[in-house]
């Protein structure tokens, strides 16, 4: 089953979850005398599995360092310096509102503040 999803998986740490998963849904078969062929219908159930975590997973945004957006942004020769100068400002006020947060709020953001683009 490790194998079936290293090939169709980008995450390897999702695996052990996936496979638990594969076999939670076939211990939920009412009727296990009806499958003909249990390996046949094991990787039927695992083929979904990864097919609805790919879906899962493309629904996801990316997400960035809140500090790192201004780079990722376009650069435009006719920027107004005064525009750009706010924005920055803007974003300083903003990343201190966001450190303020508490301590277990601010874990959840992993790496400091993120915000997905």
């Amino acid at each position: 089953m490790r194998r079936f999803f290293a090939f169709r998986v980008h995450n390897r740490a999702d695996i052990p979850d996936l496979t638990q998963e594969v076999f939670l849904r076939m211990l939920r078969i009412p009727d296990q005398e009806v499958v003909r062929s249990p390996e046949a219908y094991l990787f039927t159930v695992a083929l979904h599995v990864a097919q609805q975590h790919a879906m899962q997973n493309s629904a996801i945004p990316p997400s960035a360092q809140i500090d790192e957006l201004p780079a990722q942004l376009p650069a435009s020769p006719d920027t107004d310096p005064l525009l750009q100068a706010h924005g920055e400002q803007c974003l300083e006020a903003l990343t201190r509102a966001l450190e303020s947060l508490a301590p277990k709020v601010h874990a959840t953001t992993a790496h400091g503040p993120m915000c997905s683009i």
